[in-house]
């Protein structure tokens, strides 16, 4: 995982949204971000850590962590975590938001996490779980080889075996190797293959091909009887078909001429409807119109009397309320034109209110001023005194370091007699571990001989390991190829007892079980095939166990084998060693030119008495330094009160400058009595008088707007009077017009009275359908007639009897049930021979498919017993855990000054061989503090070497927090000059730390400054 960016807000003391751009940091290889104590160096980690998964070191849930992290001044919680991972450098987002609640200040909802990854420039949002997956870390190993919080460093060199073991299973995928409980789970599998096949085999019972071929002579037979069956039934089918047809004819007949005489009823009934319908048709042509004009003209003017009333009842109104509206317009309008003199008053008014406020905040002012003078003083007073003290610790430095001896050859020789005692440690370690291996392998040489001294064809004619797991091998399958001729023996002598049981039971006249026959002349006479049987399975018994014998030995001879290459190796690279390390012995001596220092105990006097002045220097510089910070501090406070009494006093300037002009522009009177009164008293005139000045403007506004109004609806109303009456007088004309055309057509009809007609009329008969229903009537009687002699026609001179047509039904009735009935029976016959088809088949692939499944069993069984536990696993975590010690060492050695080495105890725990102490070893709890850091330091390079190299990264990032205060100033300069070398191998560290000398050795770096106003600020170093 490389970071990209992150942009904080509101947490812990990030006030202010701070971003950070690692680009520059990661281009650098090793960065370092900087601070002193509580500035919020390692909340950047936290806010990295909840981001991914949404855990911080500090505090968990149950230490209300929201309201914790949440800044005190922030009412919002802001981070956004950009990383790129993988080998493709695939870029993913982690956002983080939380608001605190309004009304209670320590409420702050749930942080609501989120996550992104881009896709062709555009983030798509993905579940929160999924970033652990693809950083391929838990939280917990997270927290051991990307970012180590304060206080971790030092955890995977001190876990224990189980939890050691278990992150290497995490990191490293060693899940794959835990084989055991997927051999248990295809052994259970396959046992349970093994019992359903052999459940299947019962199920099928016994199964023979006689019963096949009988099955099928049957089906024969019945089919021959279907087909007679069939011919019969068809005959009769046709002729009952006739009897059907000429039954359906006659009911047709008989149907046809009911209608007809129902018909010929309804006859007269049309002639009537067709007479009424001529008159109807004619009173509608030639007097509807006229009669609902004259309607029409009618109700029109009895609408236009009922809007000419309405209308004058309106205008009557107007009337009337103009009156009243026109006297109160009259004494508003007195009142509107004085309303100027209410705004002014009202303006002078708020001119006094904004006075008296400054002439508060001038009185205020003066006190403020008065105060910051006298704390001027103070300040002034102190900076004096620590100048004091500064020149005091100047002269104590001087006379310090006159004391300091020279250093520029001390330290080489110590260096010297210190590689000499490491490389003569070195040498007496090789020579103590190439005689314990050689005892091993000699023991292991004896194990051999023991495992194989009781296996025939083994013990007597000693060969190497190799050649013996060979013949072990190839005599474990020539037992294996015994049992199966034992199991083909089995199988033989169960089918002879069968055979012996049938022939026992065989009876004269009675059918034999096999081949049915009645006559038993030769009945067969077996030998004693149960006492065979029990000798079989005893000896496939005994050769099962001499393979599991055998099979444990192999397992042994493996484990053996292993062991002697991993010694041998050893062996040779020990030799190798060994030899490496006299040359360096020899070289070393040749190094020394230092005849003044031939006793070492001189050499480490003289260092101490150096190491003590430098502490005391380092105290003295400490203390320097501090005063001059507080000098700077003290230096800029003063500053400020300073800035800030300035902008007093011209506030004070400003108002009252202002206060004079607002008095130039106030022409009211009693002003003196203004000033005198409160402001809210004051501000309440004047906003009673604007009241009264916005009342009148809005009175006059609306009796103006209401006398407009009244006006409008008046002309209105008077308008749409006289038009109605020019309408009325018409309408009452076109009346007279309408009724005489009326009489008119009367006289000319058949009719007497126009009631008769509007009788008629009312009918409201629809001539077209009344006219369809006569013609339908017509058509139904034709068809009617035409039917009667068409079917007369297909029936001639036959004659329906029912008997005879029942008769006939039952003759089919029995047939059908006949040929029913054989047709279940030759579908079952059918089905019986599908069935033991199917099952002869069936069998002879259960018995094949259940050799193939015993055989896999064995060889289950055997890799079963090579992975039992997870002692599999365990080696391969060792192997690990071995190399990851070995690339350990290339620094820790180093870093030590060739003192120390880490190595690996058989139980999986680190423990250290001190080669000033003769090459002894002891436990990693005995190291100094800043010698535990350096083994850790170490160890975690190498594992994050091992996470980049087993996921694929093209690059490795490293963040480490903390961890420099416990070391001197020579081994600070070599841990430096270690992660300095690091930039070569394309790795990525970060370092945090308050260490001043780190932040003068590596130029690339963040510098956080925690501001008391506005928190923690992020300042670059290339920006400055």
């Amino acid at each position: 995982m490389i970071p990209i960016k992150l942009t904080i807000q509101g947490l812990f003391s990030y006030q202010e949204k701070q971003t950070i751009n690692f680009q520059k940091l990661t281009e650098a290889h090793l960065f370092g971000i900087f601070g002193s104590v509580g500035s919020g160096k390692s909340s950047i980690l936290d806010a990295i850590t909840y981001a991914l998964y949404g855990e911080t070191e500090r505090m968990n849930a149950r230490d209300n962590r929201n309201y914790n992290m949440m800044n005190l001044k922030s009412d919002e919680l802001f981070i956004e975590f950009d990383f790129s991972v993988g080998k493709e450098s695939t870029i993913f987002r982690a956002v983080v938001k939380g608001k605190r609640n309004r009304r209670k200040f320590d409420d702050v909802r749930t942080l609501d996490r989120s996550a992104y990854k881009q896709q062709n420039e555009s983030w798509e949002p993905i579940e929160i779980e999924q970033l652990q997956q693809v950083i391929g870390l838990s939280y917990e190993n997270f927290k051991r080889t990307i970012i180590i919080p304060q206080g971790r460093f030092q955890e995977f060199l001190q876990l224990g075996n189980k939890d050691r073991t278990q992150m290497m299973k995490e990191l490293f995928n060693l899940q794959k190797f835990e084989l055991y409980y997927k051999t248990v789970a295809l052994e259970t599998k396959n046992t349970q293959q093994l019992q359903m096949l052999q459940g299947q085999l019962l199920q099928l019972g016994e199964v023979k091909p006689e019963q096949l071929e009988e099955s099928q002579l049957r089906l024969e037979a019945i089919r021959a009887e279907i087909e007679l069956l069939t011919r019969q039934l068809t005959s009769k089918l046709l002729e009952e078909a006739a009897q059907k047809q000429l039954k359906e004819l006659s009911v047709k007949l008989k149907e046809q001429q009911n209608t007809h005489e129902s018909l010929q009823t309804k006859e007269v009934d049309v002639r009537k409807l067709e007479q009424l319908l001529k008159e109807y048709e004619y009173c509608r042509e030639n007097f509807k119109y006229h009669f609902e004009r004259s309607d029409e003209v009618g109700k029109g003017v009895d609408r236009l009397k009922r809007t000419i009333e309405n209308e004058d009842l309106i205008l009557k109104d107007c009337e009337a309320r103009l009156a009243i509206l026109e006297i109160d317009f009259a004494k508003v309008k007195t009142d509107y034109e004085q309303r100027d003199l209410l705004k002014q008053q009202a303006s002078e008014l708020k001119k006094i209110c904004m006075i008296i406020e400054l002439n508060d905040e001038n009185r205020i002012n003066s006190g403020r001023i008065k105060n910051g003078e006298a704390t001027c003083k103070d300040s002034a007073d102190k900076i004096q005194t620590i100048k004091l003290s500064l020149e005091h610790w100047m002269q104590n430095l001087k006379t310090l370091k006159s004391r300091l001896p020279d250093l520029t050859e001390l330290p080489k020789v110590q260096k010297w007699f210190t590689i000499k005692k490491s490389l003569q440690a070195i040498d007496r370690e090789a020579n103590e571990e190439l005689l314990n291996l050689q005892k091993d392998i000699a023991l292991l040489n004896d194990r051999f001989l023991l495992s194989v001294e009781n296996v025939t064809n083994v013990a007597e004619s000693p060969v190497a390991i190799a050649d013996c797991l060979d013949l072990l091998i190839g005599k474990v399958k020539e037992i294996r190829n015994q049992i199966t001729e034992i199991d083909k023996n089995i199988e033989h002598l169960l089918i002879r007892s069968k055979l012996e049981e049938y022939a026992t039971n065989l009876e004269d006249g009675k059918p034999c079980p096999l081949c049915g026959s009645l006559s038993h002349p030769e009945v067969l006479v077996g030998g004693d095939v149960a006492r065979e049987l029990q000798l079989e399975r005893v000896s496939k018994l005994n050769h099962e166990r001499a393979i599991e014998s055998l099979e444990k030995v192999l397992i042994t001879l493996r484990e053996i084998e292993t062991q002697l290459h991993l010694k041998s190796e050893s062996t040779q690279k020990l030799k190798v060693k060994q030899s490496e390390n006299q040359t360096k012995i020899d070289v070393h001596q040749i190094l020394f030119i230092w005849p003044d220092f031939n006793d070492e105990n001189v050499v480490n006097e003289l260092l101490k008495e150096a190491e003590s002045v430098l502490t005391a220097i380092k105290t003295t510089e400490s203390e320097i330094e501090k005063g001059r910070s507080d000098s700077e501090k003290e230096q800029r406070t003063l500053e400020s009160y300073k800035a800030a009494l300035e902008q007093i006093k011209e506030k004070q300037t400003i108002c009252l400058s202002e206060i004079a002009t607002l008095t130039r522009q106030i022409e009211i009177p009693e002003i003196e009595s203004y000033l005198k009164q409160s402001v809210d008293h004051v501000n309440y005139a004047s906003e009673s008088l604007l009241k009264k000045y916005t009342a009148i403007e809005a009175q006059y506004q609306k009796t103006s707007e209401a006398i407009t109004q009244i006006q409008q609806k008046q002309k209105e109303s008077s308008g749409k009077l006289q038009a109605n009456k020019l309408i009325l007088l018409q309408e009452h004309e076109n009346l007279v017009v309408i009724n005489d055309q009326i009489k008119q057509l009367l006289l000319a009809s058949a009719y007497t009275s126009a009631d008769q007609i509007k009788t008629v009329l009312n009918l409201n008969m629809e001539i077209e359908s009344e006219r369809q229903k006569i013609q339908d009537f017509r058509q139904q009687l034709q068809f009617s007639v035409n039917q009667i002699q068409l079917l007369k026609t297909d029936i001639g001179d036959r004659t329906y009897l029912a008997e005879d047509h029942l008769k006939l039904s039952d003759e089919v009735l029995k047939l059908k049930e006949v040929q029913a009935e054989k047709n279940r029976e030759q579908g079952k016959t059918e089905g019986e021979i599908r069935k033991l088809s199917f099952d002869l088949n069936q069998q002879k692939e259960i018995r094949k498919s259940l050799e193939n499944i015993e055989l896999r069993a064995e060889d289950i069984k055997t890799m079963k017993q090579l992975f039992k536990g997870s002692g599999f696993v365990n080696y391969v975590s060792s192997v690990h855990l071995q190399n990851l010690c070995l690339a350990a060492n290339d620094r820790f050695y180093k870093l030590v000054r060739q003192k120390m080495s880490l190595e690996i105890t058989g139980d999986n725990n680190f423990q250290v061989r001190d080669f000033l102490n003769g090459g002894k070893v002891r436990s990693v709890k005995t190291l100094s503090g800043g010698q535990t850091f350096q083994a850790a330091l170490s160890l975690a390079l190498s594992l994050a070497d091992s996470i980049q190299h087993f996921t694929d990264s093209s690059q490795n990032f490293f963040f480490l927090d903390e961890g420099f205060g416990s070391l001197d100033k020579e081994s600070l300069d070599v841990v430096f000059e270690t992660l300095k070398s690091l930039r070569k191998e394309n790795r990525i560290v970060g370092v945090i730390s308050h260490v001043e000398e780190m932040q003068q050795e590596i130029d690339t770096h963040l510098r956080i400054v925690n501001d008391e106003e506005n928190g923690s600020k992020v300042y670059r170093s290339w920006e400055n």
